[in-house]
């Protein structure tokens, strides 16, 4: 709606040419702006879910999952290996 207005008055003979030209380059600015977000959005999802296919691979992956035993019944798993730093 506002930018309706802004349209709209950028018409008048109260705007100037400078005023219509700084409204159309601040409406590409804006554009770009909310592109590069969606783009940035999408970059930080992807590494976000990287990062937590490597904790769940470092943490043993499937913690309490249900496994067969040598038995043939399951058991459950506490998960993989314990790492020592230091």
């Amino acid at each position: 709606a506002a930018e309706e207005g802004m349209r709209a008055w950028v018409k008048t003979p109260a705007a100037t040419a400078a005023t219509g030209k700084s409204w159309t380059e601040l409406l590409t600015l804006a554009q770009a702006g909310k592109d590069l977000n969606r783009t940035n959005g999408l970059l930080i999802a992807r590494h976000m879910a990287r990062n937590q296919g490597a904790l769940n691979a470092l943490q043993g992956g499937a913690q309490g999952a249900s496994l067969y035993g040598r038995d043939g019944q399951t058991t459950n798993h506490a998960g993989g290996r314990r790492l020592v730093i230091g």
